[in-house]
């Protein structure tokens, strides 16, 4: 994806409109990115990627961290929600407070009517 000139960035997944995607790269803004978080990218998608990516026009920017389980859906650089998510085993000893905060599935902002199973986004992830 080219942001400017010198700033160009491979996002974890990106979702468009077809017609921004030319053959050497996306130039505008796409509605929707998302990135894994790990250790070695983790601030720089926190940050930097996160600060040009609005900068640049993204609508939604949603940040997954597989090992806390949960997905931070950012709209217009502003938590909108955040989607928390639980195997069995866990949700069984989590207190009444921490089971409030468990969902199973999550939803776009931009996209209201795509919904995903969480148990789908963490599968694997132990």
């Amino acid at each position: 994806m080219h942001i400017s000139d010198k700033l160009r960035f491979i996002p974890d997944i990106v979702i468009c409109r077809s017609e921004i995607i030319q053959n050497n790269g996306i130039y505008e803004a796409p509605e929707l990115i998302i990135e894994i978080l790990s250790a070695s990218t983790g601030n720089v998608d926190k940050r930097f990627k996160f600060d040009s990516y609005f900068d640049f026009g993204v609508k939604e920017y949603w940040l997954v961290e597989p090992l806390g389980r949960f997905v931070d859906v950012y709209v217009d650089r502003k938590l909108w929600n955040s989607f928390h998510y639980a195997t069995d085993d866990v949700y069984k000893i989590l207190s009444s407070a921490q089971k409030e905060r468990i969902v199973t599935k999550m939803e776009s902002f931009t996209f209201g009517s795509i919904e995903l199973e969480l148990k789908n986004i963490f599968k694997g992830v132990r």
